[in-house]
């Protein structure tokens, strides 16, 4: 199967399907320019790379430029090299409730997105109570799993980081990667799963006890996704 390595190709992919993650590899923006560094290696071995120019004002340019660079990746199947079918945002965004620890769903949005065969699935929902908030989406990134998982700069990484204004480390959660972080002044807290190498779960909490939002990712019953 061939194996691709992104670094701003990723977040070049994200942004232009609207969706916000983090990188720790930032990209080269200027005037809404985003410069995107790629390479891949073949079933046979051979090595490519190459360097994208985008303009986020002309998105169909973008999108033809990132969608020539992933030519010839198999992308959108599985290992198997049958066609990955994305779960629609419709049906994603009935795991986000109305109710979540008290907070009532203030938002509940979705899209399904693709280009040149490619898809990627998104549901979120903001929640409230008082001032404690709660953003929580979910990606169904497809075919696209092994690429777009790049971004996340914590998915091959151990990490354990502890300070008097918080905290920053990497775990599982239900067998699978996760990402926690929690900033004391702020009283924020984030917490990321990627579950099958696929789906993305995401949730960013304001002025909430980082235990209360860690229960909450915990008792979504991630193994439905897959």
């Amino acid at each position: 199967m061939n194996k691709i390595s992104v670094s701003s190709l990723s977040l070049a992919l994200f942004t232009l399907f609207l969706v916000g993650c983090a990188n720790d590899r930032p990209a080269e923006e200027e005037n809404n320019n985003l410069k995107a560094d790629y390479s891949y290696t073949d079933d046979q071995g051979n090595k490519s790379s190459g360097e994208l120019n985008i303009d986020l004002d002309q998105p169909q340019e973008a999108l033809n430029q990132i969608s020539k660079a992933l030519e010839g990746l198999n992308l959108g199947k599985d290992a198997d090299g049958e066609e990955v079918k994305i779960i629609n945002f419709r049906e994603l965004k009935k795991y986000l409730p109305e109710n979540l620890n008290g907070m009532q769903r203030t938002t509940h949005e979705g899209q399904t997105t693709g280009f040149a065969g490619l898809k990627v699935s998104v549901a979120n929902a903001d929640y409230k109570d008082g001032d404690q908030t709660m953003t929580l989406t979910l990606t169904d990134t497809g075919g696209l799993g092994a690429a777009l998982m790049g971004m996340a700069f914590w998915a091959n990484l151990e990490m354990d980081k502890e300070t008097q204004d918080g905290f920053e480390r990497t775990t599982e959660i239900d067998g699978n990667k996760a990402y926690m972080k929690y900033e004391k002044n702020s009283n924020k807290s984030q917490i990321a799963v990627i579950c099958d190498s696929r789906f993305l779960v995401a949730a960013e909490a304001r002025n909430m006890d980082f235990a209360d939002l860690q229960e909450i990712i915990e008792d979504m019953d991630l193994d439905d996704l897959q």
